[in-house]
């Protein structure tokens, strides 16, 4: 089974570069690590298409508790140009980061007139020690402020999903649920939080979470393994592309890249390309079960 050393990153697809820096870097605090443009053969084996260019920008941040960066890489496609992707927050794919932010009750008194900074309801206290809002980026992704570094990833056949990243990519099954919000909150107040950021058509009293979620980790993140209950989610129409605006995938780290690939292309996954050697990684992109993008990369 493949050992997944830990959570390098999460990428992000995005139009516009300097609108995502005004908010991730500018607003939310998070610190540029590098800013490079990238094409040629090594980017078009790495991403599955020919004339890649594009512009990479890594972002770093700290967790609330513990000095370790967390990284979030934003792609701006120059070729192949991207489409919006544009889904309601149940369907299948829908996708949303969770980005560990110090501050957040100043962050949100503090949060400026633009419709794209401003949060979709105030900071939830869910336990004496996390904290939780919703806002949106300027492609109207959704990103989850809490304590922790986390993507949640929507499915249709959910236990099949999970058993994918459990099981064939050997993520472990999380230690501690975040448990429901702590007694401060009335279940109006938790409910009315929810129906404001997932825009929901009517209350479903009853539910903390309105989907039942199931949480994989690794060092420095977690992924989550959705399927809403209520709404149900639609299908995707299309399958994802890369370079789609608003497009997200988590990247994990491996001690042995080339042996990773072959114990998986055996078990019959999708790969978007074989290992690519860089200057001081080597990467391949595989999908899941529902078509779901999965890089991972082995440091050299």
């Amino acid at each position: 089974m493949v050992r997944i050393q830990e959570f390098n990153h999460t990428a992000l697809s995005v139009s516009d570069m300097d609108k995502s820096l005004a908010f991730y870097r500018d607003y939310l605090g998070l610190k540029v690590r590098s800013d490079k443009e990238r094409a040629g053969e090594l980017y078009d084996r790495l991403y599955g298409a020919e004339g890649v260019q594009l512009r990479s920008v890594l972002l770093e941040t700290e967790p609330p508790r513990e000095p370790t960066k967390r990284l979030l890489e934003l792609i701006q496609w120059h070729f192949p140009p991207g489409r919006p992707f544009s889904m309601d927050a149940c369907d299948q794919a829908f996708t949303w980061i969770g980005i560990p932010i110090r501050g957040l009750d100043t962050l949100y008194a503090n949060q400026p007139s633009s419709l794209y900074h401003r949060f979709l309801s105030p900071p939830l206290r869910r336990s004496p020690t996390h904290v939780v809002a919703f806002c949106r980026d300027p492609d109207g992704t959704f990103v989850e402020l809490t304590n922790n570094n986390h993507l949640n990833i929507n499915t249709i056949d959910q236990e099949r999903v999970f058993a994918f990243y459990r099981d064939t990519l050997g993520l472990n099954p999380a230690t501690a649920s975040p448990g429901p919000p702590g007694p401060p909150e009335p279940p109006e107040e938790r409910q009315k939080a929810l129906m404001t950021w997932f825009s929901l058509p009517r209350p479903k009293v009853d539910f903390w979470f309105l989907f039942a979620d199931t949480q994989l980790e690794a060092r420095n993140g977690r992924i989550d393994i959705a399927k809403w209950e209520y709404p149900v989610g639609r299908p995707l129409a299309e399958p994802l592309r890369l370079w789609d605006i608003g497009v997200k995938w988590p990247g994990l780290v491996v001690a042995d890249l080339e042996a990773v690939y072959r114990e998986l292309v055996s078990q019959g996954v999708s790969f978007v390309s074989p290992p690519v050697p860089g200057p001081s990684w080597k990467a391949c992109i595989c999908r899941d079960p529902e078509g779901n993008f999965v890089e991972l990369v082995q440091r050299l």
